[in-house]
């Protein structure tokens, strides 16, 4: 489907991308099209509620069972979060780490580009939001994309899909701790202001409950986040299922639970799984 989205706040809209542009380089750089500011309801926008509904999913999830050659419900929940968490996550962390962005994310304020399938391909917000205080504690600073967005999907997915919510933040999680360390590693910005980050994936708060521990700290003890160690990638602590889409021939993500437990060798490569 052909990108119609207009910019009716092009202020905000280029302040936004002029922002995520000092980031989103190289290998990063398609993510800050993911985000885009508008206030008009342009063509072939979904919104967020609408997105997540039955009658959208079944449509999508029919095409991903087609394309992939699998009609396993579990599987194909699992995928349709993966590429979820691809659109959303990136540019909205880049956002609020970065430049203390407080996006307004919730899933009942957007709307989403979609393609042919049904498919988001880029989030459409009403506004550039605020900006955090840095009195906002992990919670408070990730309570919005957490809660409001990401919360309301991986219930409906997990409705939808008869699969463990588990799982699906484990999808989700994955893409928070991958984002913080290829900007860590790959863009040599410093450690700091990625705590809250790291706070909130290791919290305890039940706020944040949903994705603790189902991923490896971002800094394991003794390791330089600023040094070349693959072993700064982290490994998921629940398997996504995606090795069972046929055309993988039961191939392992690179960072499995399942290959940590047959062979204990670490992932040798930074790339979300």
């Amino acid at each position: 489907m052909k990108d119609e989205t207009v910019f009716e706040s092009p202020d905000q809209h280029e302040a936004l991308q002029r922002d995520l542009a000092t980031v989103c380089i190289g290998r990063f750089e398609p993510y800050r099209h993911k985000l885009a500011i508008s206030t008009l309801n342009a063509p072939g926008l979904v919104s967020g509620l609408d997105l997540v509904s039955p009658e959208h999913l079944d449509r999508t999830l029919a095409f991903l069972a087609k394309e992939q050659e699998c009609d396993d419900p579990r599987v194909l929940a699992s995928l349709w979060t993966r590429l979820y968490g691809d659109v959303v996550i990136p540019a909205v962390l880049v956002a609020n780490l970065m430049f203390r962005r407080d996006l307004p994310i919730a899933l009942d304020r957007i709307r989403f580009a979609v393609d042919a399938e049904g498919k988001p391909s880029r989030i459409v917000l009403a506004d550039a939001g605020g900006m955090l205080t840095t009195e906002s504690t992990p919670t408070e600073r990730f309570k919005t994309l957490v809660n409001g967005n990401l919360g309301p999907v991986v219930d409906a997915i997990a409705r939808h899909g008869s699969v463990s919510p588990r799982m699906l933040w484990g999808n989700l999680a994955s893409y928070f701790e991958w984002t913080a360390h290829v900007l860590i590693v790959f863009f040599d910005q410093p450690p700091e202001p990625f705590e809250p980050l790291e706070a909130l994936l290791n919290a305890h708060d039940h706020l944040a409950g949903p994705m603790r521990d189902l991923v490896e700290a971002l800094s394991p003890p003794g390791h330089d986040p600023r040094g070349r160690d693959p072993r700064g990638l982290r490994w998921r602590r629940v398997c996504c299922i995606r090795y069972l889409i046929p055309a993988l021939s039961d191939a392992y993500c690179i960072n499995c639970p399942i290959r940590r437990r047959d062979d204990g060798r670490v992932p040798s490569k930074v790339s979300p799984s």
